[in-house]
């Protein structure tokens, strides 16, 4: 049983309960904690072309957003420092990268269901992330989700050169995590060429993005 000592005060604490919004992200800060309700919407930032020297905000809410494609193909760029830096992220690939439209992932933020509906109009989506395992799990889920896309792994040229040069090595238990990806569709050739670095006294490595901008800084003298 409970028994409550000063209805005034009773009654100024929980009228706020009797007031709801549309919106529930309002409706929980009304209620005193924002946080316990997710923003039904979300923000790509977007080029329409890599070597853009600004882009745009694309908003979404409930799903949906009236932007529309602008290519056919997209290239989506996991980390920033890529996405700001566009000439080191596109040493070696074919110059048609450059005509593509371009989102920055923002980690694995692009694999939200916020964003299906948009990335479902591209013929092509090429996946520029993390050579790891959060780079393949946003990967993965991508590709599932776009069954009418053709969604691909971007295996950078100089990979090989630069897991063996800067990769971090990786635990047992990650390795054992890995193995798990090793048939997953898409990513049979970027999983071989990890595994096949491995030796008696080499374990497996990953690498960060960031780290395949070097190669161009130093032939540009930078």
């Amino acid at each position: 049983m409970i028994t409550v000592k000063d209805n005034l005060l009773f009654e100024q604490y929980f009228s706020r309960y009797s007031h709801e919004s549309s919106n529930l992200k309002v409706t929980a800060a009304l209620h005193g904690n924002s946080k316990a309700k997710k923003i039904n919407g979300g923000i790509l930032n977007f080029k329409h072309h890599l070597s853009e020297p600004h882009g745009i905000s694309v908003c979404f809410s409930d799903k949906s957003t009236t932007f529309s494609p602008t290519t056919e193909d997209l290239f989506i760029v996991e980390n920033l420092n890529n996405f700001l830096n566009p000439t080191g992220t596109v040493t070696g690939v074919p110059i048609e990268f450059n005509q593509m439209n371009v989102i920055w992932g923002s980690g694995t933020d692009i694999t939200s269901d916020q964003y299906l509906s948009f990335l479902m109009q591209y013929k092509t989506i090429y996946c520029f992330l993390d050579y790891d395992l959060g780079g393949f799990k946003a990967f993965r889920g991508l590709n599932a989700n776009l069954p009418q896309s053709k969604v691909i792994f971007y295996q950078h040229p100089m990979l090989k050169e630069y897991l063996e040069m800067f990769g971090n090595t990786i635990s047992e238990e990650q390795y054992l995590e890995l193995i798990g990806f090793e048939h997953s569709p898409g990513l049979e050739q970027v999983i071989g060429l990890i595994l096949s670095l491995k030796s008696v006294n080499k374990p497996p490595v990953f690498l960060e993005q960031e780290t395949l901008q070097y190669h161009l800084e130093n032939i540009n003298g930078n």
